[in-house]
């Protein structure tokens, strides 16, 4: 029996129609956020008697996740913060003299 044979044969056709779900999926995701992704196709044969075997499937695939990045944070007394403690803000003195000149006007 031929390889493909053995695939459509497989459980009925359960194995094929495993396949091409995931291959859906997986190809949906490849082009949603643009990294690889894969199928694999395992199958498994152990001795069943002389002159038979047991065959085993497994289908698996790993779709590409997206990434989200890192981000610093800076510790302060036990407690996380976005600002530096040792560096002022770049728009502080700005925003503090426009409030002046608002309050003043």
């Amino acid at each position: 029996m031929s390889f493909i044979s053995v695939l459509k044969e497989y459980r009925k056709g359960a194995l094929l129609a495993a396949l091409d779900e995931e291959l859906l999926i997986v190809a949906s995701e490849v082009e949603e956020k643009g990294k690889s992704g894969s199928l694999t196709l395992t199958l498994s044969l152990k001795p069943n008697g002389q002159e038979a075997v047991t065959m085993a499937a497994k289908v698996s695939s790993k779709i590409p996740k997206e990434t989200i990045g890192d981000a610093i944070y800076f510790v302060q007394a036990g407690n996380l913060s976005r600002s530096q403690p040792d560096q002022l803000d770049m728009l502080e003195d700005e925003v503090a003299t426009q409030r002046s000149k608002k309050e003043g006007a």
